[in-house]
């Protein structure tokens, strides 16, 4: 080999020595975290062997989800997600496939959902009008961390883009109902029947502001049936004994003639509703 070949080989390594990442004692020990460039530094790599470097962390990418499974393996997928793309934003398939395989069911609970989130959502910023990329940020804030709210707003503007499926409308208003906010959720239900032409998704949220709007009447009455709890230890037998104690003073039929009344487990209901507006998974749903 040459001396400028190997001279330019001993530059290349102390430089990867002196800019990548220090292991902690845990990585030394066998954790998958990666020993790699900072992105800066990387960025200052002449730009034809920039997409080499690149391709290099991709591949070990690629080989590290095809690995056995572990909260930290998974930890480390996200390390390799935002070194990839803080590098190159736009990066499209590293948000999407590292944003996918990060999360880590251990147990009952699943684990790095909040940094898959954080992945899927600079793709969201880089790519806002990527359908699939919502639709992978929603499901993730919705089913695995239980963030409805934001899940809602995730799938309210997906709802808005090209070839988007007519279920993330109605799904962005239960969301945010589940999440403890029916009347934000029918205003929602209500702006979104206004914006869209669509008949078929204009039906949908037509049914569902009947159904919100229930809803709301009847988690009025589930504050007045916490409050008898809270003051008697046990759930009210039924809507009379409610009034009876000045606890609800509304009436006795929803807003579209629904009979109220109190059911087994001690939650309102209504003979407008076949069942409440919760998530499968949850309780009732409908």
């Amino acid at each position: 080999m040459k001396k400028s070949a190997l001279a330019w080989l001993g530059a290349g390594l102390v430089l990867v020595g002196l800019s990548s990442r220090a292991p902690s004692p845990r990585a030394r020990a066998g954790d998958p975290h990666p020993l790699m460039l900072r992105p800066g530094v990387a960025r200052t790599i002449s730009k034809s062997q920039f997409p080499l470097l690149l391709d290099f962390y991709w591949l070990r990418t690629l080989n590290l989800i095809g690995e056995a499974e572990s909260a930290e393996k998974n930890r480390a997928l996200y390390d390799f997600g935002r070194f990839l793309t803080d590098s190159d934003p736009r990066f499209w398939h590293a948000y999407k496939y590292v944003g996918l395989n990060v999360p880590f069911l251990k147990g009952r609970t699943y684990v790095n959902g909040d940094l898959a989130s954080d992945l899927l959502r600079r793709g969201t910023v880089q790519f806002p009008s990527d359908l699939k990329l919502h639709l992978f940020l929603g499901f993730n804030l919705f089913y695995i961390e239980q963030k409805y709210v934001e899940a809602s707003e995730v799938f309210r503007h997906g709802a808005t883009l090209e070839a988007a499926p007519m279920w993330m409308a109605p799904l962005a208003t239960r969301l945010l109902s589940h999440g403890g906010k029916p009347e934000e959720a029918l205003a929602l239900a209500r702006e979104m029947y206004e914006e869209t032409t669509d008949e078929a998704l204009k039906k949908e949220l037509e049914q569902r502001m009947i159904d919100l709007q229930v809803e709301v009447d009847l988690q009025g009455v589930d504050a007045a049936i916490a409050a008898y709890r809270q003051r008697f230890g046990v759930p009210p037998f039924d809507l009379a004994a409610l009034q009876k104690e000045g606890l609800y003073t509304g009436p006795s039929t929803d807003s579209i003639g629904g009979t109220i009344s109190i059911g087994d487990g001690g939650k309102a209901m209504s003979s407008s509703l076949e069942r409440r507006l919760t998530l499968y998974g949850s309780g009732d749903s409908d």
